[in-house]
C-alpha cells in the first residue's frame, strides 16, 4: 500500500490545527487517500497518508495534498515515501551492472589498444578510492576503479565528444560550399576547388583526441549522442545516489528511458568486440541439427552492429524461421535460457547466470554453448511451441515453411550451405 509520512509546522497563531488536516484531505477530491496525524509541541505534526490504490494514482493525489499543505504551513517535508523507496530500489538494481559494463568496456578496448600501462596513455581524471580501504582492492590494476560516476562522465565527454561546436560549424560550412561550386565552371576549375576543401577538411585542428588516437579506432557506438545521454543519466542517477525525498513518477520513467537506451548502446558496442574480434569474421554459426542461429555483423554509417537470421524444426517438421535486427549477447541468452527452461535444464541455466550474463569475452564458449544448447531444444516435445512464442512476444520475425522470405541476398548461399539436409 502506498504510503507517505510528512512532517509540518503550521504559521504561528493562525489559528490552524488538526481540523485543517481533516478538512482538508476529506475533500472530495481526496476520496480513498486514509491519514493518520499526531500532534506536537509548538503546532508541529507528523502526518501519515495511504491509500489503497495505484502508485500513479496515488501519485497523483498526494502531490496536490502537498499543493495545498505548502500554502498553510510554515514549514514542510518528507520524512518516508514509499514509491519514492520502490524507484530508489530500482534504479539501485541497475546501478552496477551499468557502470561496470561501461568501465569494462573502456578497459577492454583500451588494454587491447595500449597494454596494461593504458592509463599512462591516459591519465586518471579520478582520486585514490583503494588504498585507505586496502586489500583486495589494492591488488588491483584497473584505473577505472579510482573514477566515480562524475570522472566517468567527464570522460565521456572528452574522449567522446571530441568535436566541438566551433569545428562542427566549420565541417558544415566547409560541406555547404562544396555544394555551392558552380557546376558549368570547367573541370579543371571543378578539381581545384574541390582539392581546396579537401584540403580543408585534412588541416581541421583535433579537439580532445590524445595521441593522434582517432575515435573510430575504438568505438563505433559510443557517440556524441550517448555521451549526451551519459550526462542526462547524471543528473537522473543524482536522484538515487542523493537519496532525496520524492522522485516522482515521471523522472523515474526518464531514468529508465535513458538507462536503457545507455546499456543498449554498450551491450551493442560489447557484442560486436566480443563475438567478432577478428578483423575478417562476419558470420558466427551457433547451434546444430534442429536449431541452428547465424549472427552476422553488419555496418550502417560507419557502426557495426549484429543482426540473427536463424532455424529449427518444430513438432510437425516444419521449418520455422525468424529474425531479429540489432541484437545483443544479453538478447541471445535469453532466447537460450528460454530453451534450457523448456528443457527443465537447472544446471545449463546456472552456468548461463555464473559464467556468460555479465561476461560477453568467452568467444568459443559462447559458440560451445550454443551447440549445448541447441542438443537441449532436439530434445523438447511440445514445449517448441513455447519457445516459438517467445520468439514472437520478443519482436523476432517469425516464418513458416519460408527461409526465401527471410534471407537477404547477401547471406542466403551461407544459410543454404548451412542448413542443408545432412549438415
Amino acid at each position: 500500500m502506498p504510503h507517505t509520512h510528512i512532517l509540518l509546522k503550521f504559521y504561528e497563531s493562525n489559528g490552524l490545527d488538526e481540523n485543517t488536516i481533516k478538512a482538508l484531505i476529506n475533500q472530495e477530491k481526496f476520496e480513498g487517500l486514509l491519514y493518520k496525524y499526531q500532534p506536537h509541541k509548538d503546532g508541529i505534526y507528523t502526518l501519515t497518508i495511504y491509500a489503497s490504490e495505484t502508485i500513479a494514482a496515488y501519485e497523483k493525489k498526494r502531490n496536490l495534498l502537498l499543493g495545498y499543505l505548502e500554502k498553510v504551513t510554515d514549514y514542510l517535508s518528507i520524512s518516508h515515501d514509499s514509491a519514492t523507496k520502490s524507484y530508489i530500489e530500482e534504479i539501485g538494481k541497475t546501478i552496477y551492472d551499468l557502470e561496470r559494463s561501461f568501465r569494462t568496456l573502456i578497459e577492454f578496448v583500451f588494454l587491447n589498444k595500449f597494454k596494461s600501462k593504458w592509463i599512462d596513455v591516459f591519465p586518471t581524471l579520478g582520486h585514490d578510492r583503494k588504498t585507505k580501504r586496502g586489500e583486495p582492492l589494492t591488488n588491483l590494476d584497473n584505473p577505472l576503479d579510482d573514477w566515480d560516476f562524475v570522472h566517468l562522465s567527464r570522460f565521456v565527454k572528452e574522449q567522446i565528444t571530441f568535436m566541438d561546436q566551433a569545428l562542427q560549424i566549420r565541417l558544415k560550412s566547409i560541406g555547404q560550399s562544396i555544394l555551392n561550386i558552380d557546376p558549368s565552371n570547367d573541370l579543371e576549375h571543378i578539381k581545384d576547388s574541390v582539392l581546396l576543401k579537401i584540403n580543408e577538411l585534412i588541416n581541421l585542428p583535433g579537439k580532445n583526441k590524445k595521441n593522434d588516437l582517432k575515435y573510430t579506432e575504438l568505438y563505433t557506438h559510443l557517440t556524441p549522442s550517448l555521451a549526451s545521454d551519459w550526462e542526462k543519466l547524471y543528473s537522473l542517477r543524482n536522484l538515487w545516489a542523493h537519496n532525496t525525498a520524492i522522485i516522482t513518477r515521471g523522472e523515474f520513467e526518464d531514468y529508465n528511458k535513458v538507462y536503457k537506451s545507455v546499456l543498449n548502446n554498450l551491450h551493442t558496442e560489447i557484442t560486436v568486440i566480443s563475438l567478432f574480434s577478428g578483423e575478417q569474421r562476419s558470420y558466427l554459426e551457433m547451434g546444430q541439427d534442429r536449431f541452428k542461429i547465424i549472427l552476422y555483423k553488419s555496418n550502417f554509417e560507419g557502426r557495426a552492429t549484429v543482426h540473427l537470421k536463424g532455424q529449427f524444426v518444430n513438432e510437425q517438421g516444419q521449418n520455422i524461421s525468424f529474425k531479429k535486427n540489432s541484437i545483443t549477447f544479453y538478447q541471445i541468452l535469453n532466447l537460450y535460457k528460454e530453451i534450457l527452461q523448456a528443457a527443465n535444464d537447472t544446471e545449463g541455466l546456472t552456468e548461463i547466470s555464473s559464467c556468460f550474463e555479465y561476461n560477453p569475452f568467452l568467444e568459443e564458449d559462447f559458440i560451445e554453448l550454443g551447440k549445448y544448447v541447441a542438443g537441449k531444444f532436439a530434445s523438447l516435445g511440445p514445449e517448441i511451441l513455447r519457445i516459438q512464442s517467445f520468439l514472437s512476444s520478443e519482436d523476432y520475425e517469425v516464418f513458416t515453411n519460408d527461409t526465401k522470405v527471410l534471407m537477404s541476398e547477401d547471406v542466403d548461399t551461407y544459410l543454404r550451405e548451412i542448413f542443408k539436409e545432412g549438415n
